[in-house]
């Protein structure tokens, strides 16, 4: 995109000012940075530039009272009375809450921040105080997600206007802009600015080529650009300001964009001589090196497996299977979770501190302080009856493992390894937005491999599946064999296991790696049925031209939900959308 600034330390000077000259009106920033010098300097300046405004840390370890606010307790005491705390969100009105590790706030804080940007309030009823706050306020999330840690609540990230990426920046190259107005008269400007149709649907259009859904994008980049504009002293947008917009707005939401077009091109390196490249291995002439097997690029193949694969595939196994396990447990399900001592604590409740339950200090006090005056206790001593005596109980979170088994035998390859590629493409997708874990088991020659690990990294599995060779035997025996080793690893590790085999179903290597399709097909019907007496839930995914009675046969001695995965023409699909959209 021509017009962008030479580096990315200038969009991190350039969205200070903004933030400070906007403030509230983008909702929040979202600061993509390790902790250290660099994102501590890039804070102080904006801290300096808030001036007066609220400025509230909220750390990740901030429990919900701090949050969202409660009962005073020490005032409580002091008092005789109930006297009401008030919580950093609704402190920060008019200002700005930092976020510490953004990525580890609890779900039911970030469901209470993004409420609060959404309608401008806070309702707060606990405690026996029934109050409502006018907040207004800018979220400054610092997100020190990477690698296999898990992301960024996509709810806060969708509210967030401007994304700044620290990472690859010094604390030496921090600074403010320097621009003809300063942050403060702008937030007086910014909003009389006009902005034109054309400048919203160049955003539109850019949005659109990043694959970014939420219109809420496009709002923040309208805000970022008056903003700019207010800030050079115009009361109209340039072209200059439409292009930094979508660079802070648009560009930089997705990782590495940004920085990949500040990046000078690199001059091509030659390419291999022909002697280096083994006949076998060489391109045939006019042959594109990115078609997967059956001379498709990849996103055709992912288009075809889309058009045959039901939305939400996983996830409702995994919904299955807890149905599945509250219905076996007979209502004991619910206290097994909830019984431990360890993990994510539940809120507060009535009862005894016997069984093992841990007795909730904080919560008994202060549903016992303000009975005091009315109980009629000795100054400096709090009379506490059994109705005030308060429990917790802790949850801990179960991860949900899911093992790709993948048949890249021979006849596979030839045929159907392309569109189960597409296929494994869609459902990892599916995987990583619920957070899942993922293995790879692919099965070929004459025995399984284990080619990843369990892994919450979506890179790594792409990447250990476009490696994926093809051809030989189909040792389908030892590929189911190997993949429920896995399952029982991760079922040991307190996780719990889901199976998708990709695969016609037909074996012809024996577990001792021997040619003999009878007993290979009695063998994977054998260890089909181990699978199912470990109860693990399970999907078979018939990549076979049509759905075949051996493949349904297999997946019946699972216990698996059979699906069948027909061919499917990708550009048939699209010329028939096109027809229609005429």
């Amino acid at each position: 995109m021509s017009g962008l600034r030479a580096t990315t330390a200038e969009y991190a000077a350039l969205a200070l000012s903004v933030v400070a000259a906007a403030g509230p009106h983008l909702s929040g920033v979202w600061l993509r940075s390790q902790a250290g010098p660099a994102r501590r300097r890039w804070l102080e300046i904006l801290h300096e530039m808030a001036g007066s405004r609220a400025w509230q840390r909220v750390p990740a370890s901030a429990d919900e009272d701090r949050l969202l606010g409660g009962l005073d307790l020490g005032a409580t005491l002091n008092s005789g009375r109930p006297v009401l705390m008030k919580g950093l969100l609704a402190e920060s009105n008019g200002g700005f809450l930092e976020l510490r590790m953004a990525e580890r706030q609890s779900p039911a804080a970030i469901s209470a921040i993004c409420a609060t940007l959404d309608s401008e309030s806070l309702r707060l009823e606990r405690d026996g105080f029934s109050r409502e706050f006018t907040v207004r306020c800018c979220v400054v999330a610092c997100d020190e997600a990477r690698g296999d840690d898990d992301p960024l609540d996509s709810r806060l990230a969708d509210r967030l206007g401007v994304v700044v990426n620290l990472d690859s920046l010094s604390a030496r190259a921090i600074g403010s802009a320097l621009l003809p107005v300063s942050p403060d008269e702008a937030a007086l400007l910014w909003q009389a600015v006009a902005v034109d149709e054309v400048a919203i649907s160049e955003w539109q259009r850019i949005a659109e080529a990043l694959a970014i859904r939420s219109p809420r994008a496009v709002f923040a980049a309208m805000t970022v650009a008056r903003a700019l504009a207010a800030l050079h002293g115009r009361d109209t947008l340039d072209d200059q300001d439409v292009i930094d917009a979508a660079a802070l707005c648009l560009i930089a939401r997705v990782p590495g964009a940004l920085e990949q077009l500040l990046t000078p091109p690199q001059e091509a390196e030659p390419p291999p001589e022909a002697r280096d490249i083994p006949p076998d291995e060489a391109p045939s002439e006019g042959e594109d090196s990115s078609t997967d097997s059956g001379g498709r690029r990849p996103d055709e193949v992912a288009a075809a497996a889309a058009a045959v694969l039901p939305d939400q595939l996983l996830a409702g196994l995994v919904s299955e299977q807890s149905r599945t396990a509250r219905q076996k447990a007979g209502g004991n399900a619910a206290s097994n979770m909830e019984g431990g001592v360890r993990g994510k604590p539940m809120p507060s409740r009535s009862g005894m501190p016997t069984g093992g339950k841990r007795l909730d200090v904080l919560a008994t006090l202060k549903t016992a302080a303000p009975w005091q005056r009315v109980r009629g206790g000795e100054p400096g001593r709090l009379r506490i009856v059994k109705s005030d005596l308060r429990i917790r109980k802790f949850t801990e979170q179960t991860r949900t493992t899911t093992i790709f088994v993948v048949d890249a035998s021979g006849s596979a390859a030839v045929q159907r390894l392309g569109e189960t590629k597409g296929a494994i493409e869609l459902l990892l997708a599916e995987c990583y937005v619920r957070r899942d874990q993922v293995a790879l088991v692919a099965f070929r020659g004459s025995q399984a491999e284990l080619l990843l690990p369990a892994t919450r990294s979506l890179v790594r599995a792409k990447r250990a599946l476009s490696a994926l060779p093809g051809g030989g035997g189909t040792p389908l025996a030892s590929g189911l064999r190997l993949a429920t080793q896995v399952a029982d690893g991760a079922l040991k590790r307190g996780e719990t296991p889901v199976l998708v085999l990709l695969s016609d179903g037909r074996g012809n290597i024996t577990l001792d790696g021997d040619p003999d399709p009878a007993l290979a097909t009695e063998q994977a019907l054998a260890v089909a049925n181990e699978i199912a007496a470990r109860g693990y839930t399970a999907l078979s995914i018939d990549t076979g031209r049509r759905g075949s009675a051996r493949g349904r046969k297999l997946a019946d001695a699972m216990g698996a939900r059979y699906l069948a995965l027909p061919f499917a023409d990708a550009t048939q699909v699209t010329d028939a959308v096109r027809e229609v959209a005429a």
